[in-house]
């Protein structure tokens, strides 16, 4: 490695037989330009350099997409050549997505010149994927093939929630009204006398924003999620935080733990009593959550990934209830 570092930046330096240190303190190692400007650029921007245009897109913030809530892109068009370019741009999206402009753009761009479109994309719960495609079509005038840009958006982790519910310090233990039968449409009261339903929320994360939720206060909330796997498979389930928590696979309790001073550490790796390698079922697995926070900010996270080399899931849905 030393040897490939010193002859990338051409150092009169030599490491072999002959070891010449010599010119070693006169050399200044540095990343080049390529690699400085990686600090400033912005993560949610992809650059395309096409035969005849270079195309920049901007996701504006994550890409992951949420059912029945547009998601905003936008696209740079730039001009290398010389001459002007004509061209018809046309954003392709999935079935059961709505697009807005829908129609086909007419662009002209000067040369050196840049031109920015900006598209709304929207879905229905049920055709909310894990991975969604678009393409944006680029047909230029006087060229001989058509340009195409992929615009891929992920599926956002859908979750029910309810409450928060009073603490005397045993909530976790005793039961609460929503966990005595599960009913979509009931109304219960909760901190304050408040009445409080289930709630669709969605988070792009693993991180789980619940400080809206308890509304700065003690108390306790329960949370649902459904799980779609292709197969029987293993998986380590986590769910690192600082509050007291009960969590159940498909109604048997697998993490158990109440540490308010833990600070969490997310990873793939797990560590007990917050992660556990269970098993993961053909078809819909639920995922119920009892979480009660003290009297600190409440900090959660939902980890879910494999137990060997390769951690990820890509085809895990977490985007759409059963019903959907």
């Amino acid at each position: 490695m030393g040897r490939k570092l010193l002859t990338y930046f051409d150092a009169p330096v030599l490491i072999g037989e002959r070891t010449d240190l010599g010119e070693l303190n006169s050399l200044i190692f540095g990343p080049d330009d390529t690699v400085k400007s990686l600090w400033h650029r912005d993560p949610y921007q992809v650059e395309f350099k096409l035969n005849s245009l270079n195309v920049t897109l901007d996701y504006l913030g994550s890409p992951a997409l949420r059912a029945d809530i547009p998601k905003m892109v936008s696209v740079k068009l730039q001009n290398p050549n010389p001459v002007s370019l004509k061209l018809k741009a046309k954003l392709m999206a999935p079935k059961g997505f709505k697009v807005r402009p829908a129609g086909e753009e007419m662009i002209s761009i000067p040369p050196g010149g840049e031109v920015w479109l900006g598209y709304e994309l929207m879905v229905k719960p049920s055709k909310l994927e894990i991975s969604n495609r678009a393409m944006l079509n680029i047909e230029l005038s006087d060229r001989p093939a058509a340009e195409a840009v992929p615009i891929v958006l992920v599926g956002a982790s859908k979750w029910l929630i309810v409450g928060p519910f009073p603490d005397d310090g045993s909530s976790i233990e005793n039961l609460l009204p929503p966990e005595e039968e599960f009913d979509i449409d009931g109304v219960w009261k909760g901190t304050d006398g408040r009445m409080v339903s289930w709630e669709e929320i969605w988070f792009e994360e693993n991180q789980l924003d619940l400080e809206p939720i308890f509304n700065g206060r003690p108390g306790v909330i329960l949370m649902r999620h459904y799980l779609y796997s292709p197969d029987d498979r293993e998986a380590r389930i986590g769910f690192p935080t600082n509050g007291n928590v009960r969590v159940r696979l498909n109604g048997r309790e697998i993490i158990r733990a109440n540490d308010p001073n833990h600070i969490p550490r997310p990873n793939y790796g797990g560590y007990p009593p917050y992660y556990v390698n269970t098993n993961l079922k053909a078809g819909w697995n639920l995922i119920e959550v009892k979480l009660a926070r003290g009297d600190k900010p409440v900090e959660a996270h939902f980890i879910l990934c494999d137990v060997g080399l390769v951690p990820g899931f890509a085809d895990i849905l977490e985007s759409r209830f059963p019903w959907d």
